[in-house]
């Protein structure tokens, strides 16, 4: 296979996960795109020439709408674990009727069929959870390193849309000390 193959498939895990893309033609320069979230750029912290710190806040999305749903996720967990604690319940009085043969195999065999429907859809309700908090946690984009602000492409109230192709928002030339 052609080594430019394994380096564009590396560039693509690299942005994917992190966001941030190396330029191989100018080893000094790094994009921040889009590949992390999408939606609305809220505030760009930054301008073009400045020079900024690792950790230092670069721009943030808008999180209104990842709020909203953070909360509604929560409260499917609240929900869904009551739910799975009343299906087991459900299963330990179905058992114990059963014992004293007041229950038939059917009865039995349904409540906990319920019961391990109540703890997918808890399984399912907690996993939802942890996307949309991981959505919150990367609503905000901070500087990877000590860098001068080369470029930027966006501007306040840009939307990114992370679904169809990455879309540079800045660009970072790092700072050789």
């Amino acid at each position: 296979m052609n080594i430019y193959f394994f380096k564009f498939i590396l560039w693509l895990l690299l942005i994917f996960s992190t966001g941030i893309a190396y330029s191989e033609t100018q080893a000094d320069l790094f994009l921040i795109s889009s590949a992390i979230s999408s939606g609305v750029i809220k505030t760009i912290h930054v301008t073009e020439g400045q020079t900024v710190k690792k950790g230092e806040l670069l721009f943030e999305f808008d999180d209104r709408l990842i709020n909203s749903n953070l909360e509604e996720a929560q409260a499917n967990v609240r929900m869904a674990s009551l739910k799975a604690s009343e299906a087991k319940k459900e299963v330990e009085r179905s058992i114990e009727l059963y014992e004293r043969t007041l229950l038939s195999d059917y009865d039995l065999q349904q409540s906990r069929v319920k019961y391990r429907e109540a703890q997918a859809e808890l399984a399912q309700a907690k996993n939802k959870l942890v996307h949309v908090q991981w959505d919150k946690d990367y609503s905000k984009v901070y500087a990877p390193f000590n860098a001068r602000i080369k470029t930027l492409k966006c501007y306040s109230g840009c939307y990114v849309n992370n679904n169809f192709s990455t879309q540079t928002i800045l660009i970072l030339e790092k700072k050789v000390k």
